[in-house]
């Protein structure tokens, strides 16, 4: 992560998505700058200002991270839609996959 002077200047995401996701958003990745303590849904409706059909994949109607995805940030934690964001953090978007 970064250093920052301010706690309140606005920090520096980047949304890495996957399979349909990245089809929908045309490239593997973009990077935001968001205000500071923005959450994962806010990222996601600032994405989804220049891809609006992007949003309802990815939340479900009550806000929440759709069942059909997996948000996992840094590439470790599972992150929900209040998860709030850090300078530098890497949030990726996946489809899960089932098997049997």
């Amino acid at each position: 992560m970064s250093a920052r002077n301010n706690p309140k200047d606005p920090i520096s995401v980047e949304l890495t998505f996957y399979a349909t996701f990245r089809e929908e958003v045309g490239q593997k990745s973009l990077t935001r700058e968001l205000p500071a303590e923005a959450t994962l849904a806010d990222a996601i409706a600032d994405v989804a200002e220049d891809h609006p059909s992007l949003e309802s994949k990815l939340l479900a109607d009550d806000g929440e991270i759709a069942t059909s995805v997996r948000a996992l940030k840094n590439g470790r934690e599972r992150a929900e839609a209040e998860t709030v964001l850090e300078d530098g953090d890497d949030v990726s978007f996946v489809n899960p996959i089932h098997g049997g």
